[in-house]
C-alpha cells in the first residue's frame, strides 16, 4: 500500500453518513444511538487519537 502524506488543512471525515442507522435490520428501540457521557476516540496510525465526550 503507498503511503499518503498528510499536509497541513488536510481534513479527515469520519463516522457515517446521516440515516445509515435505519438501514439496520435490528428492531428500532434495541438500535445503539449516541447521547450525552459517550465518549468518542478516532485515532490516525502515526498521527495520534482524538477524544471527546458528548454533552
Amino acid at each position: 500500500m503507498p503511503k499518503l502524506s498528510i499536509k497541513a488543512g488536510d481534513i479527515f471525515y469520519t463516522g457515517t453518513p446521516q440515516g445509515v442507522i435505519f438501514g439496520e435490520k435490528i428492531p428500532r428501540a434495541d438500535r445503539k444511538w449516541l447521547k450525552p457521557g459517550d465518549q468518542i476516540a478516532c485515532s490516525v496510525e502515526g498521527l495520534g487519537e482524538l477524544r471527546f465526550s458528548l454533552t
